[in-house]
């Protein structure tokens, strides 16, 4: 090997040292996002399904979707458990009464249902956070939802 095919050499390995440390530094510094929040469903900014299919509430129990508008919208909530026996209540939130909710149950829903088997919430939403509830804290028994469609249109 020449002198010159040397220096280039170490150059190109100079250079390939430098941008791994950089690469390395620039992820210790900005580590991605972690997925510590990986259990709340993804919120919707504008337009979507949040959520259609199946779901189930357990005893004593109650499930949210999360929805952030950045404009007027409207949400379609619709949902039907299994049996007429069984029963939930829908509830929609904004951010601080959900807050509320979840620290002592207090806070006090934007719209809500009765505990029913069979129910359906169309409303038009101004820009916020909102959260829908499916509660079942003070239901006897599991209830399954065969039918569970949100969305924002």
């Amino acid at each position: 090997m020449k002198f010159h095919d040397r220096i280039f050499l170490w150059i190109a390995v100079l250079i390939v040292s430098v941008f791994l440390l950089f690469t390395f530094w620039l992820f210790r510094v900005n580590p991605p996002e972690s997925d510590s929040f990986a259990s709340e469903p993804n919120p919707v900014w504008s337009v979507g399904v949040v959520q259609s299919g199946y779901a189930r509430v357990e005893k004593g129990k109650y499930i949210y979707f999360p929805l952030n508008l950045n404009q007027r919208r409207n949400l379609a909530v619709f949902f039907r458990t299994d049996s007429r026996n069984f029963k939930i209540a829908a509830k929609v939130f904004t951010d601080d009464a959900f807050k509320r909710f979840t620290e002592d149950g207090d806070g006090e829903p934007f719209i809500q249902t009765n505990p029913v088997s069979r129910g359906n919430i169309r409303r038009l939403l101004e820009p916020g956070r909102y959260y829908v509830v499916l509660d079942n804290r003070n239901g006897d028994a599991k209830v399954n939802l065969s039918s569970l469609d949100i969305s924002v249109e």
